[in-house]
C-alpha cells in the first residue's frame, strides 16, 4: 500500500468482500446451495451461471469469516488468512492458519492481530508459544452418563431401525434426515416404524438389546450409573420421544414459546388471520422429519454441535405468506449465547442488512404454546443475585418472599413468569435496513447460576484446606436474560411478538 502511494501515478485494483459465516446458512431444503456455499464457489472463480439468461455473478476475493472456516474446509487455492485476534489455543491456530496454502501454493501468508486483553497480549509478545509445538491431544468422556444416555438413545433406534427396513429402499427419500420418516406418521401409527410398534418391538426384546448394550457402554462409568442406564434405557427413550413428538400430556391451551426468557405481561391482539389447515402438522412442511424433530429436542447426541439451540429467522418477505412463511436465512445459537444476541430488539447483521429480533417463532406449529405451557416462575435476589425457577402458580405471581441463599427478608422477587424461547424472528412485515435506525439494546443473559440453596453442613461437604470446603453436585445452571433494567418482557402469546418492558410503559 505504501509502495503504491509513493507512485507518481498510483494503480488501485478493486476487491470484492463477502460474508462467509452460518448466518448464510438457508433454511428450505429445496435451496441446490446456501448462500455461503455459493461465496465459497465464487471464491474459487466458479460462475454457476450455465444458461445465457442467467445473471453472472462476479468473483469474490476475500471472504470475512468466522470460526466456520476452522473445522477443515477446503475452498481452493486460499493464499493468506487474517486473523483479527488470538485463538484460544494453539490447536485452534494450525486449524484457521491451515486453511492457506492446501493447493501446494509457493507462499500462503498468515498475519494475527492482537487486542488489547491479556491473552492476546501475552502471545502477541510470545508468538512461538502460539505458533509452535505439539498440541494437546483430545480427551474423550467416557465416564460421562449424560453423553452415554444419548449415545444409547441412538443405538435402541438403529437397532429398530434395522429390524424394521433391514434392506435399501429405492423409492424412499435419499435425504439422511428422512430415514426415520415423518414425525405425524410415527407419531399416529400411519408408518413403517412407529410409536406403539417401537414400544412393543422394545419390550419383545429388551433382554437382547441390555446384553447388547451391556457388551459396549464404557466401563470407564461409575457402576450405579453403567447399571441404572442398562435399567431405565426403555422408559428413558419413550419418554424423550413422546416429548420430542408433542405426545406428552399439555399443561393448557395457550400460545407461548420455548426458551430462558422472562416476560412480564401475556396480552396482545391475535394473529392477523394464522388460520392454519388442521390436516397442516407444522407451519413449515420441511420440519416434519422425526430425525429433525429428535435433533433438536436433544433426544440423540449431536457432538461437536450445541443440542439446545435457539435460531434466528429472518423470511423471505416476496414468497412468504401469513400461512406459508418460507426463510431467507436461520443462523443458530446455542441457548445461553442467543439470549443474549438474538434478545428482543437486538439487531443483528446478515449479508449488509440489519434485522431486529421482535418475535418468538418457531417452524414447529405447537412450540410456542408448549413451552409457554411449560413456563415457570422465575425469582432472583435483589442483595446477592440468587436464582431458581418454581413450577408456575398464577396465585404466586410477583411474591417476593426471603432469599434462601443470604437469609436476607423481602429480596427474593417480584415472581415473574419465565419460558425457553424456540427461537427468534425479524418481523415479516417490517423492511430490513442497510444503515442503524436504533442504538441496539444493551439486555444480556445473566451468568449461569447454580439453582440449589446452601447445603447444610452434614450433607457431604468435602474438606480442601483449612479454610476451603467444596460440595460436589451436578445440579443445573440457570441462564436468564431478563431484559433492560430486569424489567423484563411483554409477550403476546397470540402472534409471538415481544417486545422489552421498557417500550411497552
Amino acid at each position: 500500500m505504501a509502495e503504491a502511494l509513493a507512485q507518481s501515478e498510483p494503480h488501485f485494483i478493486s476487491l470484492i468482500a463477502a460474508e462467509h459465516t452460518a448466518r448464510l446458512n438457508a433454511a428450505q431444503p429445496e435451496d441446490v446451495f446456501s448462500q455461503a456455499e455459493k461465496h465459497e464457489v465464487r471464491f474459487q472463480d466458479i460462475d454457476l451461471a450455465w444458461k445465457d439468461t442467467d445473471a453472472r455473478d462476479p468473483a469474490i476475493d476475500v471472504l470475512s469469516s468466522t470460526t466456520t472456516m476452522e473445522v477443515g474446509i477446503d475452498i481452493g487455492e486460499l493464499s493468506g488468512v487474517a486473523l483479527r485476534n488470538m485463538p484460544p489455543t494453539r490447536a485452534n491456530y494450525q486449524q484457521r492458519a491451515g486453511r492457506a496454502g492446501r493447493r501446494g501454493n509457493a507462499v500462503a501468508t498468515v498475519v494475527a492481530f492482537g487486542s488489547s486483553d491479556s491473552h492476546d497480549d501475552h502471545y502477541f509478545v510470545a508468538p512461538d508459544e502460539m505458533i509452535r509445538g505439539p498440541v494437546v491431544d483430545p480427551r474423550l468422556t467416557l465416564e460421562n452418563p449424560d453423553i452415554a444416555r444419548r449415545h444409547l438413545r441412538a443405538y435402541l433406534l438403529q437397532r429398530y431401525h434395522e429390524a424394521r427396513i433391514p434392506g435399501v429402499d429405492p423409492q424412499a427419500d435419499p435425504n439422511l434426515f428422512s430415514v426415520l420418516g415423518k414425525v405425524r406418521d410415527f407419531r399416529d401409527g400411519t408408518g413403517i416404524l412407529n410409536r406403539r410398534d417401537f414400544e412393543g418391538w422394545l419390550r419383545n426384546n429388551e433382554d437382547e438389546l441390555a446384553r447388547r448394550v451391556d457388551g459396549w457402554l464404557p466401563h470407564e462409568l461409575e457402576p450405579g450409573d453403567r447399571a441404572a442406564l442398562i435399567a431405565n434405557m426403555i422408559p428413558d427413550i419413550l419418554a424423550k420421544v413422546d416429548e420430542a413428538i408433542g405426545r406428552a400430556p399439555q399443561r393448557d391451551g395457550e400460545e407461548g414459546g420455548d426458551g430462558a426468557e422472562r416476560e412480564d405481561a401475556a396480552e396482545g391482539q391475535a394473529g392477523d388471520g394464522e388460520d392454519f389447515d388442521e390436516e397442516t402438522e407444522f407451519v413449515d412442511p420441511s420440519a416434519d422429519k422425526l430425525l429433525d424433530r429428535l435433533l433438536y429436542w436433544g433426544v440423540l447426541p449431536r457432538y461437536a454441535f450445541p443440542t439446545d439451540v435457539a435460531p434466528f429467522y429472518v423470511f423471505n418477505r416476496a414468497l412468504s405468506t401469513g400461512f406459508r412463511p418460507k426463510m431467507e436465512f436461520a443462523p443458530s445459537q446455542g441457548l445461553n449465547i442467543a439470549l443474549s444476541q438474538y434478545a428482543p430488539n437486538k439487531q443483528i447483521w446478515i449479508r449488509g442488512k440489519q434485522y431486529t429480533s421482535k418475535a418468538i417463532y418457531s417452524p414447529f406449529r405447537h412450540d410456542r404454546r408448549d413451552a409457554w405451557g411449560r413456563r415457570r416462575l422465575y425469582f432472583e435476589c435483589s442483595r446477592c443475585g440468587h436464582a431458581k425457577t418454581e413450577t408456575y402458580e398464577e396465585s404466586r405471581r410477583n411474591a417476593v418472599v426471603a432469599c434462601e441463599a443470604c437469609r436476607a427478608p423481602a429480596t427474593f422477587g417480584p415472581a415473574k413468569p419465565w419460558f425457553r424461547p424456540p427461537g427468534f424472528a425479524h418481523p415479516l412485515d417490517k423492511e430490513p435496513v442497510s444503515t442503524p435506525d436504533a442504538p441496539n439494546e444493551t439486555a444480556y443473559a445473566t451468568r449461569a447460576k447454580l439453582i440449589m440453596p446452601t447445603p447444610a453442613p452434614e450433607t457431604g461437604w468435602l474438606k480442601i484446606g483449612e479454610r476451603v470446603r467444596a460440595f460436589p453436585t451436578r445440579k443445573e445452571l440457570l441462564v436468564s436474560n431478563t431484559g433492560p433494567d430486569g424489567d423484563g418482557y411483554s409477550y403476546c402469546v397470540a402472534c409471538g411478538r415481544i417486545e422489552t418492558e421498557a417500550i411497552r410503559k
